[in-house]
């Protein structure tokens, strides 16, 4: 069993869920190491603190896909299949996205699109030019992008796969999937369910990388403009290629980067799950120097963290939900789990004083 396995565990433990058998695998587990038995005291702690900071606020980690999942859909609108033709610009007093029909063009359709052009222009100067009009028709019909600015899309694909897209990014995907491939096009971050089809390979195409699965959830990351594209796998296995040809294969946990300066292609076998909080809402950390907790709080809560001599070296493991703890339940949890205190300077920073590690 993994570390998760258990750590679910103690979380079922604290909310009274656990069963007879799941305890005695958890007390088994307990019993192994001192590092075990540390590891749930953390939790128990950070537990224990956020439950008075947030009203009894009950962590279930089973029901936080599903809650983000029904969030997310009845937030986001469902896709529009009226007139392919028109550009549609949706507006709410507090976001605003476009959702541009039909026409998606991809390099594997480029050279396609040029052979039919070409004999489209033949057969216009001898036909009166029907088949180019219908040619067009037949395209515009068949393609839909997505573009979002300061939110977050749920989308739904023909083959009941989802795509969760975040802020400034674009999607193009074809309204029904071809007989031989599942192909969608990106320009941004997205979060991917792929629905199981052995026969149909799916393919994400980005400026820079090709992510080939036939079943699984990963997240892409993928800018035109960013110098380092990713793609992080969350459950299953991906395969990874670049444009010249670099090939990386990916299981859960894992992660591929491109270094464009370099154009070299990397391998990390134990990657952060934090790259998908913008999708899970969760910061997680098990064993995690306090350093990269410290960035954390930078990105997400828009707070300065000052680290002393005696935590800079120091590692926390602690779950935070990014939407419903605020930094006030945070900070009281490092200043439990460091026996320090805190305080705000006029500038706004948080400066951790005494303490020391676990």
């Amino acid at each position: 069993m993994t570390e998760d396995f258990y750590i679910n565990l103690i979380y079922k433990s604290l909310s009274n869920e656990i069963k007879t058998d799941e305890r005695k695998q958890l007390d088994d587990w307990l019993k192994q190491s001192e590092d075990n038995q540390k590891t749930a005291q953390e939790i128990q702690q950070v537990w224990e603190v956020s439950g008075k900071m947030s009203h009894n606020i009950k962590v279930d980690l089973n029901k936080e896909f599903s809650f983000l999942e029904e969030k997310m859909q009845k937030e986001s609108p469902k896709v529009s299949t009226a007139n392919q033709s028109k550009l549609k610009v949706e507006k709410s007093a507090n976001q605003q996205k476009t959702r541009i029909e039909p026409e998606a063009k991809t390099n594997r359709i480029r050279p396609l699109w040029i052979g039919l052009a070409a004999a489209s222009v033949l057969l216009f100067l001898v036909g009166g030019g029907v088949f180019l009009r219908s040619f067009l028709a037949d395209f515009n019909e068949r393609w839909v992008v997505v573009k979002t600015e300061n939110e977050t899309e749920k989308i739904v694909l023909a083959d009941n796969s989802t795509v969760f897209l975040n802020a400034n990014t674009t999607l193009e995907y074809p309204k029904k999937f071809t007989e031989n491939n599942r192909l969608v096009k990106l320009d941004g971050e997205a979060f991917f369910n792929v629905a199981s089809d052995t026969a149909k390979i799916f393919i994400v195409q980005t400026n820079d990388l090709e992510v080939q699965v036939l079943g699984t959830k990963f997240n892409v990351k993928a800018h035109s403009e960013q110098h380092k594209p990713s793609v992080h796998v969350a459950s299953g296995k991906v395969k990874v290629q670049t444009n010249d040809g670099q090939k990386v294969e990916l299981t859960k946990g894992e992660k591929a980067i491109l270094n464009k300066k370099s154009q070299k292609l990397q391998e990390v076998k134990k990657a952060s799950p934090n790259i998908m909080t913008w999708h899970t809402k969760k910061l997680v950390y098990r064993n995690t120097p306090l350093t990269h907790f410290q960035k954390d709080l930078k990105d997400w809560y828009d707070v300065e963290l000052e680290l002393n001599k005696n935590l800079k070296n120091c590692k926390i493991t602690a779950d935070f939900h990014v939407e419903r703890e605020n930094i006030d339940i945070v900070l009281e949890v490092v200043r439990t789990l460091f026996s320090c205190k805190s305080k705000q300077e006029e500038d706004g920073t948080y400066r951790l004083l005494g303490g020391k590690c676990r």
